[in-house]
């Protein structure tokens, strides 16, 4: 896990954070891989966030908002393959609502990391988009900026979870998570040891 964590609370944080990576064409066949049978877009892409020992992306940043101007869910999208079965192992063991009641627990940390996230998520939207935006949509834009970690309704569900593999990807690509000590405890190893990037995918 890289040592560098953000806080975007502030508008002056530095931005793009530095452990984030640009796309290089190699990464784009093994995202394209990796990806295979999922509702991805590579254009949908901005950097990588997350790389793994190997160098293979496991997190990467994504446009708030896709180039017809809907939406994206999630600003940090989850592509390593390891990771994803790993959350999907967890998820059937019932460790969503574990990890519920561990955000209940914790309402003021919860809270200002999605600020921080909403804070972020702006900053990755440039000006010609949202202009573009405002035109047909202000309460479009507007909902998108009061929205939480990857869109969830914090009015309806404040402690809301939607996805381990949605928490994963956040606390990778941010850096930080309010439930960092559990996430690391039943993922373990963040990474893969049979090297499944460049046997399976290339």
């Amino acid at each position: 896990m890289q040592n560098e964590k953000l806080n975007f609370k502030s508008e002056e944080s530095a931005f793009p954070p530095t452990f984030w990576t640009p796309i290089s064409d190699n990464d784009k066949i093994i995202l394209l891989a990796q990806n295979k049978g999922r509702n991805f877009t590579m254009s949908q892409v901005v950097a990588v966030a997350k790389r793994c020992s190997q160098g293979f992306p496991q997190v990467v940043v994504c446009r708030p908002f896709s180039a017809d101007g809907l939406p994206f869910p999630t600003i940090f999208w989850l592509t390593c393959p390891y990771l994803n079965k790993k959350c999907g192992t967890l998820e059937s063991n019932q460790k969503v609502s574990e990890l519920e009641e561990i955000f209940r627990s914790k309402p003021l940390e919860i809270d200002n990391w999605h600020k921080s996230y909403q804070v972020l998520r702006k900053k990755l939207i440039d000006k010609r988009t949202e202009d573009f935006i405002e035109t047909f949509s202000c309460k479009l834009l507007n909902q998108i900026f009061i929205k939480g970690v990857g869109g969830i309704d914090l009015k309806e569900v404040p402690f809301g979870v939607k996805c381990l593999h949605l928490q994963i990807a956040t606390w990778l690509g941010m850096g930080k998570h309010p439930a960092e000590h559990w996430l690391s405890t039943q993922i373990g190893s963040i990474e893969c040891q049979e090297n499944l990037c460049n046997t399976n995918l290339l």
